[in-house]
């Protein structure tokens, strides 16, 4: 390239203010790869245009790129003839990435006329099928790439480039790398903190795979997804639709899996289900709606705006819109800030509880700060979900596990060295009552010294 020559990248629908001087300067050549909505002060703009399938068949094979044979899908079309072969590829003028696309026998094609254009209203083209394959008999496809009217890219695929491709195999060695850091570098975690969460989140919550599979919020779920699944396999045909069921049933499964019930283990699969049903919409008008696609984006729209503001509707007669932030200063939470505000000048406090809510987001809104490493105490809840079986209602301290040992001193420890302003105590410990009796975080923690002396 000349020195004296410059170049810049400019966004053609706003090309700002100082792009626009500095094209007056001298005579430019602008080159878009859109359709740019402005006109150079001085020079020329070379922008793309669209065109149809039809004149980019021409364009090949005016190029000398060998094509198969195309022509207008017509009533009268005799695609049984030799120059389309066995079988004839029927695609929309209109349509990209493959949508609509179907694989006709040239002998059914007249009498499929009607079901393939919808009686008329959809302008389509047929195409001879050809079969590539490799040399080892692999079916492989081409993609050829057109940049103002010209040939510049082609793309081929096959299933052996889908084995060789670079990124599947990245991530999946991301992920192998994470793991053996887990136990190597950061062995902490892996050989402590990982089987801590495993030994004592399992135990908590008592709700069985049925009981969340039949959940309020579960069933419905799922039931959507199935629907929108059918939805996107059998009318939208998309790899996108397919992608999103895959995950939704995915999450799904991990949701039953966990055997919470908790509301935020559905909400992976509840998202899958919303996306979907969008993608579903947006793919059904592209598809079958008798109209060009630059002309789908407000029926698309006003559509899904209509959806989404049903769906609003529906859970607002249930759940008024900010209810429990407007009702944050009668609540418990609200109740809880005034009395931090008046009783812990530092805003330090620590909490024996199971839950995070009142605390946080209380915790936030004043300033303050937790004195011991963890939020609940919810490894001490898993310890003793089951504690029918315990012959005394605490373990004694030469009695407990490791996971158990550790909370039992780093909590008693966080107490003694953070001396909070506030000490608050749950009465609800989030557990059976083990020997008739409840659960008391406080008479629990005093059997320690260092917490005992420092209370």
């Amino acid at each position: 390239m000349a020195s004296d020559i410059d170049v810049r990248l400019i966004n053609a629908n706003v090309p700002g203010a100082d792009n626009i001087d500095w094209l007056r300067q001298k005579p430019s050549l602008v080159f878009s790869w859109s359709r740019a909505v402005f006109q150079p002060p001085r020079g020329y703009l070379l922008a793309a245009k669209r065109i149809g399938k039809l004149d980019e068949y021409a364009e090949l094979v005016a190029a000398g790129i060998p094509v198969p044979f195309t022509r207008p899908l017509t009533p009268d079309l005799d695609a049984a003839s030799d120059l389309f072969g066995e079988y004839v590829i029927a695609k929309p003028l209109d349509g990209y990435h493959g949508r609509g696309v179907r694989l006709v026998k040239a002998t059914d094609m007249r009498g499929r006329f009607a079901e393939i254009t919808l009686n008329g209203q959809l302008a389509m083209l047929a195409q001879r099928f050809v079969e590539c394959e490799t040399d080892d008999g692999k079916p492989v496809e081409y993609r050829v790439n057109l940049a103002l009217e010209q040939p510049f890219c082609m793309m081929r695929r096959s299933w052996r480039d889908t084995f060789t491709d670079l990124i599947p195999w990245a991530i999946f060695a991301m992920a192998l790398l994470h793991l053996v850091l887990m136990y190597t570098v950061f062995s902490a975690f892996g050989r402590f903190v990982m089987p801590m969460a495993l030994e004592s989140y399992e135990p908590i919550g008592d709700a069985g795979w049925r009981q969340v599979l039949t959940s309020d919020v579960m069933l419905p779920t799922l039931i959507a997804l199935l629907l929108f699944g059918t939805f996107a396999i059998f009318l939208t045909r998309a790899l996108a639709a397919r992608a999103l069921l895959a995950f939704g049933i995915g999450a799904v499964l991990s949701a039953i899996a966990q055997a919470k019930g908790w509301p935020y283990h559905v909400l992976p699969a509840l998202s899958a289900a919303i996306l979907l049903a969008t993608f579903t919409l947006s793919q059904t008008i592209d598809r079958y709606l008798p109209i060009s696609r630059s002309g789908h984006r407000l029926p698309v729209a006003v559509i899904s705006a209509t959806l989404m503001v049903l769906l609003y509707f529906q859970a607002a007669l249930y759940t008024p819109p900010f209810y429990k932030q407007r009702q944050y200063e009668d609540s418990i939470g609200g109740i809880l800030r005034h009395i931090v505000e008046q009783n812990a000048p530092h805003r330090t406090i620590m909490t024996l509880s199971p839950g995070i809510y009142p605390f946080w987001p209380m915790l936030n809104y004043v300033h303050g700060r937790m004195t011991m490493r963890f939020l609940t105490m919810w490894v001490v809840q898993g310890v003793y979900a089951d504690c029918e079986d315990f012959p005394a209602l605490y373990n004694a301290p030469d009695t407990m596990g490791d996971t158990e040992k550790f909370v039992f001193d780093a909590v008693s420890d966080d107490f003694a060295n953070g001396q909070p302003d506030l000490l608050i105590v749950d009465t609800i410990p989030g557990m059976p009552r083990c020997q008739g009796k409840v659960f008391d975080y406080l008479e629990y923690f005093q059997q320690n010294k260092v917490f005992a002396d420092a209370f």
